[in-house]
């Protein structure tokens, strides 16, 4: 597909997370305390999460949180340094 590139955008990975875990939005908004439209909002790409809602999101789908932070932050990946492919853990490529 024209513009998919090998690794997954933040929605990607964060939406493909949850189904390989069993949850619905709904159970993600719950638990990370944010509603179920902004859950859907971040996995379509519309919203960007703060920091304080990446912390969350890494805890409950139990992913990197630095790793997730580049991917919602791609400028940010060169502060960072180096770092594993994200997603290659949980089979999300």
């Amino acid at each position: 597909m024209p513009g998919c590139s090998s690794q997954p955008n933040f929605g990607q990975l964060i939406r493909e997370r949850r189904r390989q875990l069993n949850l619905t939005q709904q159970e993600v908004g719950r638990r990370i305390k944010v509603s179920t439209t902004y859950i859907g909002h971040l996995e379509s790409g519309i919203r960007h999460p703060s920091d304080k809602i990446l912390t969350r999101l890494s805890e409950v789908l139990g992913l990197d949180a630095r790793e997730m932070f580049v991917l919602a932050n791609p400028w940010a990946k060169d502060l960072v340094g180096p770092s594993v492919e994200v997603g290659q853990e949980f089979g999300l490529r």
